[in-house]
């Protein structure tokens, strides 16, 4: 639910960058970076706590036992593809820094703040 409200949001907030005036600023949600950037620091995280969460599962419960976890269609076979998804993984999760870029700096300028 909190991935697919984000992922809305990160449409909105690409298509207010696309379509408003460059002098306009975006509706903020929890930075003053706008709503895109805010809801691709979302994706991030979820995106980041998924890997990790996945590769506890991988070295704790085994390979073969963890694979129960992804839907039937999704299941991995091979090595290859799990260094494939793996990759993508991080790739997903580069790609949505770069977008974030602007909330993750707002959000570390209010934890310093208050420190």
């Amino acid at each position: 639910l909190v991935s697919g409200l984000a992922g809305v949001g990160l449409v909105i907030g690409g298509a207010y960058d696309a379509f408003m005036p460059v002098w306009m600023t975006g509706p903020n949600v929890f930075t003053a970076a706008g709503v895109g950037q805010d809801s691709a620091m979302i994706l991030w995280i979820l995106t980041a706590l998924s890997l990790i969460l996945r590769q506890h599962n991988k070295k704790e419960v085994g390979s073969e036992q963890s694979m129960d976890v992804i839907p039937p269609p999704f299941r991995v076979s091979s090595l290859a593809t799990v260094q494939t998804s793996f990759w993508a993984f991080v790739i997903l999760l580069s790609q949505l820094y770069i977008l974030s870029d602007a909330a993750f700096e707002d959000v570390s300028e209010m934890i310093n703040a208050t420190l």
